[in-house]
């Protein structure tokens, strides 16, 4: 996508970047049409993986700005694996 703004002309690489997001998700949200129309979306559980994934990247987010060093930036990373991996294993899916 991002080579496909370039061909038409977009130099800025902050402008494509803002550009593929919106273009994504408006390619999503029209795909997820025909699945919401099937009947065949687990809502319990998309519920709960979207409020959790929005979750744990602004607190994974907000870890990271608060970091000094690489360190802290690795224990960052590791403490965001740990809550999604020990959110999900606990979680009976059926």
């Amino acid at each position: 996508m991002l080579a496909t703004l370039a061909f038409l002309g977009i130099k800025n690489i902050h402008t494509m970047n803002a550009y593929k997001s919106f273009l994504g998700s408006c390619i999503n949200g029209v795909a997820i049409i025909p699945f919401i129309f099937a009947g065949v979306i687990a809502w319990k559980q998309t519920i709960l993986m979207a409020s959790s994934a929005s979750f744990g990247g602004y607190l994974c987010a907000r870890l990271r700005s608060q970091a000094r060093t690489p360190l802290d930036s690795h224990i960052c990373y590791s403490y965001c694996f740990e809550y999604d991996y020990l959110l999900f294993s606990f979680i009976n899916f059926a």
